[in-house]
């Protein structure tokens, strides 16, 4: 087997180690630099490095505009990388002079092209939020991973960003590497300019000497291949690669030796400091001369290690085995189990979890778009654990849906994630914020799940939970929605649990909906006795990243086999139904509800001393940036409309603590934010009300805000 050893252009990372501290003063080597711009000295040392060149010996051209193509071979210089002609893309015309750049942009993660990734539109004009997106994969290209800046500022048009391009340009800007311009806007579809790109690469370039030693450099030395059960790997040693020298090995014990029947007491894991030996995948085609297929992409880890019996103070021959690791997190805790557990019960586990395929005839709608190269819209809407608590964002269940949907559908151009999870919220407040949080952004897949917080079960409970359900089936004739059951172990697991669960699935049936149950795949793996529910939650509720990482295998599993269903279904199984009489009748209470949102405030008769804006501290949704706007307090004036109806309901903010006063019709009410996230007034005269809001008290510090308000 052939290695293949990347050597980055020594001149020019000694030169960003030593130089880029300090930039030179302007001079006159470009005509058309004046050295009091913004950008002077950027443009100059950028030149300097030898990442731009100008237009001519005496110009640069600071305000036109850049191609993708030119940006490609910035970045190319930048990194000191190896010219490659491979590549995928069918609009790269043979005699084009960045045709050398493409490959090597391609196999880096850089770039992916358009649409259905077939295209990389060369010369189109680069804009804001693709160069920041190509700078954030660059950067994961590099493991370059930068300090939080202390000067980041949050974008007043963040709403804006194309949610293809959030995280790219989030990455970015925590990093300090965008700025915006004098109104804190970012302005994510114009196109960049030559100036602009040259003070972001050498921002970048003056950073890395702190975001990258020569330890963390992914170009250092191959020293050697280990033979694992998967076959040969080619190794690096990482030494201190992860944060303050946590390898873990009690994690790696207390979830490895009770797996091979080793008594913890008796027995412990043990590493040396340099038994971290990495692969990451997904640049493994960058390193070997293809002797390795592609693959998963996902960052390996091989591990080196002893066991150590403490009784007799024996150890083990050394070993070696290969596990999964999330980079993203560098925490022991997301260590895949599929590696660990025998086949046989990972089919029982789930197998157990699929209740129900239920009527898939609407969400073979919603893969008859993705399969046709159109975005499709997916949503989450439920609690803590849809939210991604105990997670690391990129390691819960829906962000494994995520992963599926994108790995099982590349055609389409993109799959656009709204996260309406809300630790600590019920059905009641979920059908209340139903229509702002979910239905706003026509999710063509929904996934529900409530099984846990919906606790002791009662009409309101089953009345709010089959109105989640209904009205999201009647909003559009092809909205697909899918149940999730998640797990509880514990005092907690009790028989209104149990109860709230038969509810649910009744509810299911009852509407043909598909029903992933994991606590039921849970239940089926406990019995293997390889791990146990402490392994898999801390609290009794909210799953580890592990239990995230089994949860996530069997939506794998029931969205498998869905695709199987609906390929193999008749013309009449995949015709849509009517939506059935309600289940729970005969009341209306959560069925005819309507939401004064910030992006229909013109049903207000006055915003009075509130404005409306992105709120830093809105519900962020785990995969990018809070996405949802806010009514913010910024006086006395009060916020005013009338409406007609029996009940109002307000959203506020999980943590600030302030009260609102609502009068209506002359009449105040009080209420609170903190804690429940929502207040209601309910059982008023059913007639035309005039309201009016102000705030009532705050703690020192705080900014009230609302993100929604709710009628019926």
């Amino acid at each position: 087997m052939k290695l293949k050893k990347l050597i980055i252009t020594l001149a020019l990372a000694l030169c960003i180690i030593t130089t880029c501290a300090v930039f030179a003063s302007a001079s006159t080597k470009f005509t058309d630099v004046n050295g009091d711009e913004w950008y002077a000295d950027a443009v100059l040392k950028a030149n300097e490095l030898g990442i731009m060149n100008g237009t001519s010996e005496s110009t640069f051209a600071p305000l036109k505009n850049l191609s993708r193509a030119e940006y490609v071979a910035i970045l190319f210089r930048l990194s000191g990388g190896e010219e490659n002609m491979e590549f995928t893309f069918t609009d790269v015309p043979d005699d084009a002079w960045y045709k050398k750049y493409v490959g090597w942009a391609e196999s880096a993660g850089v770039i992916t092209g358009y649409g259905n990734a077939e295209t990389f539109g060369g010369n189109e004009l680069i804009t804001r939020e693709q160069l920041m997106l190509m700078t954030s994969r660059y950067m994961k290209y590099e493991w370059v991973s930068f300090e939080d800046s202390a000067t980041a500022v949050q974008f007043n048009d963040a709403a804006k960003i194309s949610s293809w391009a959030a995280d790219g340009v989030e990455v970015t800007r925590k990093a300090g590497l965008i700025t915006g311009d004098a109104q804190s806007n970012f302005n994510p579809q114009n196109n960049a300019t030559r100036a602009e790109i040259a003070t972001i690469v050498v921002r970048y370039a003056e950073k890395l000497p702190e975001a990258r030693d020569p330890m963390h450099m992914k170009h250092q030395y191959i020293n050697e291949l280990v033979e694992t059960d998967e076959g040969m790997y080619p190794v690096i040693k990482l030494g201190s690669f992860f944060p303050y020298r946590q390898h873990r090995p009690d994690v790696f014990g207390e979830i490895l030796l009770p797996q091979m029947g080793l008594d913890l007491e008796t027995y412990e894991f043990t590493m040396d400091e340099d038994a971290f030996l990495k692969i990451k995948k997904d640049y493994q085609n960058a390193i070997m001369n293809g002797d390795l297929p592609a693959g998963e992409c996902k960052p390996k880890v091989i591990i080196k290690y002893r066991i150590h019996n403490k009784v007799t103070d024996e150890y083990t021959q050394e070993k070696v085995s290969l596990f999964n690791i999330y980079y993203e997190s560098q925490t022991i805790d997301s260590l895949t189990y599929d590696l660990h557990l025998p086949e046989e019960m990972i089919k029982e586990m789930n197998e157990a979890s699929l209740y129900s395929l239920g009527n898939y005839a609407r969400l073979a709608k919603a893969f008859e778009k993705a399969k046709a190269g159109e975005p499709v819209n997916v949503s989450y809407i439920g609690g803590s654990l849809t939210e991604g608590a105990s997670s690391t964002g990129t390691g819960s269940w829906p962000s494994a849906t995520n992963e599926w949907l994108e790995a099982n559908f590349p055609n389409a151009i993109e799959f656009r994630i709204n996260n309406a999870g809300i630790g600590g919220t019920n059905s009641v407040y979920g059908v209340v914020r139903l229509q702002k949080d979910v239905l706003q952004y026509d999710p063509d897949i929904l996934f529900v799940e409530f099984a846990v917080n919906d606790g002791v079960v009662d009409d309101d409970k089953r009345q709010s939970f089959e109105a989640i359900i209904r009205t999201a089936l009647e909003y559009e004739e092809n909205t697909a929605v899918v149940m999730v059951l998640t797990a509880l172990y514990g005092d907690d697991a009790d028989a209104n649990f149990e109860a709230t669960r038969n509810i649910h699935k009744d509810i299911a049936a009852y509407y043909g909906l598909p029903v992933i149950d994991f606590h039921a795949g849970l239940q089926a793996g406990l019995k293997w006795n390889l791990f146990t529910p402490d392994d898999i939650t801390k609290d009794g509720l909210h799953v580890t990243a592990y239990g995230h990482q089994i949860e996530g295998k069997m939506v794998h599993h029931a969205l498998e086999n869905l695709v199987k269903a609906i390929d193999s279904a008749s013309a009449a199984e995949l015709k849509v139904q009517p939506v059935p009489a309600k289940m729970f009748g005969p009341g209306d209470k959560y069925m005819e509800l309507h939401s004064i949102l910030p992006s229909n405030k013109d049903e207000l008769d006055t915003l009075g001393s509130w404005e409306i804006a992105l709120d830093k501290d809105s519900f962020v949704d785990g995969f990018g940036d809070p996405k949802w706007d806010a009514f913010i307090n910024t006086g006395d004036a009060a916020l005013e409309f009338t409406f007609t109806g029996t009940a109002l309901y307000f959203q506020c903010p999980r943590y600030d603590v302030f009260e609102l006063k609502v009068n209506i019709d002359g009449k105040d009410y009080i209420g609170r934010s903190y804690a429940d996230r929502h207040f209601s007034i309910e059982g008023l005269e059913n007639k035309s009300h005039k309201v009016k809001i102000t705030v009532h008290s705050k703690d020192e510090g705080v900014t009230p805000s609302i993100y929604g308000i709710t009628y019926r």
